[in-house]
């Protein structure tokens, strides 16, 4: 009768898994996943079920231990954001329900907010989890599921009218999405994987059957009449577009669609 309690090491290392058996209930994995990120703005992955099967509940996925009062869970379900505040009383912490105020299509918007308990979320799901200090890891917390799930991302967007699916890995292993890739996505779509320091880089882009992008290589020394330049060096595509353990993305359509099967 154990459970499996899963470190898994992400951005800032190599990736990287570390298993320890700890004594628990019979008939259930749970799982910790250690998701390494120095932004201020963090897309998290939902790994896990609810301790006892089923979707899991916020308030018992996002760890408060690493966290600080203050800090700030955010959910996009496609049409709206929900949003949390970490509060402390008396040296407990918890995720309390808080207004998010946002821009959709230039106008202010005003999410509403469910109770931590209350808002479950399948696997494959991601969060954004916004924080005051970024130096300790964040850590997720369910039950363990070996169960392939397919998330698909909304279609049906536009070149002028792009849609947005918050999107997760939810292995405890980094996975390039060409692996696990299906359905007809459109020359325009686009992929953006959050760096560890919170920029975006560049976009991912589908050509010729693979997600890539377009990466460039130092610089090189011209001379035009004369004078001395340097310039970008050499662009080369590269055909991966790999998601870290414990992280997300954003999946933009314009025009097609795509599942993910992890």
């Amino acid at each position: 009768m154990k459970f499996r309690s899963m470190l898994c090491v992400g951005v800032l290392a190599a990736s990287a898994a570390m298993a320890a058996d700890v004594e628990g209930l019979a008939s259930a994995t749970l799982g910790w996943l250690k998701v390494e990120s120095s932004a201020k703005c963090t897309i998290i992955a939902v790994p896990w079920l609810n301790v006892g099967g089923g979707d899991v509940e916020v308030a018992k996925l996002v760890k408060t231990d690493s966290l600080s009062a203050g800090d700030k869970l955010y959910y996009y379900d496609g049409a709206n954001y929900w949003g949390w505040i970490l509060t402390e009383s008396e040296g407990v912490k918890s995720w309390t329900p808080q207004a998010v105020t946002y821009k959709e299509n230039g106008q202010d918007k005003t999410a509403a907010g469910a109770t931590a308990t209350e808002a479950k979320l399948p696997r494959s799901k991601a969060l954004m989890i916004e924080r005051g200090t970024t130096t300790a890891p964040i850590y997720l917390y369910g039950q363990y599921s070996s169960d392939t799930i397919a998330a698909a991302a909304t279609g049906g967007g536009s070149s002028s009218d792009a849609v947005y699916t918050l999107m997760a890995n939810p292995r405890a292993t980094s996975v390039d999405l060409n692996t696990v890739a299906s359905g007809t996505p459109n020359a325009a779509d686009q992929i953006v994987i959050p760096n560890n320091d919170g920029t975006y880089g560049t976009p991912y882009t589908y050509v010729n059957g693979k997600w890539g992008r377009t990466e460039q290589s130092g610089s090189q020394t011209i001379t035009i009449g004369g004078k001395t330049y340097q310039v970008p060096g050499s662009e080369t595509r590269v055909e991966t577009a790999v998601v870290p353990a414990g992280r997300g993305f954003w999946y933009i359509s314009k025009g097609g669609s795509q599942t993910f099967t992890f």
